[in-house]
């Protein structure tokens, strides 16, 4: 649909409600012409199910470039689910330079992101 990307990533910069916030990441996952930067300030956003969800968004479209915003989720979101999102999105990016952060945060860490982790390991192994 021509301009929801335009409209989703107003949401997502501008909503005051962070479940907006997060339901416009999530969505921009599904749209065609979402763009990185679209997503990317909402790595940095104050409400973790809102950077949780710009991860999967990210994941799902496979954004090439974004490896050390990738990074920085894994090894420095003090939300457990938001590192577990990064891992998996790492995954889906499929390089493999990500192995050493992905074995530290799978060998300490919250249970949650440490499963993620593991479950991006073994897909990098494919």
């Amino acid at each position: 649909r021509p301009g929801a990307a335009a409209a989703l990533a107003s949401a997502l910069s501008g909503d005051a409600s962070p479940r907006v916030r997060a339901a416009a990441a999530r969505a921009l996952g599904d749209v065609p012409d979402a763009t990185a930067n679209q997503l990317l300030s909402a790595l940095s956003d104050g409400e973790a199910e809102v950077r949780r969800e710009a991860l999967w968004a990210i994941g799902r479209k496979r954004f090439p470039g974004l490896l050390g915003n990738l990074l920085g989720a894994l090894q420095n979101d003090r939300d457990c689910r938001v590192q577990a999102a990064a891992a998996w999105a790492l995954s889906r990016v499929g390089d493999q330079t990500v192995k050493d952060a992905l074995r530290a945060v799978a060998s300490g860490g919250c249970r949650l992101a440490a499963q993620a982790a593991s479950f991006a390991l073994a897909e990098l192994e494919r």
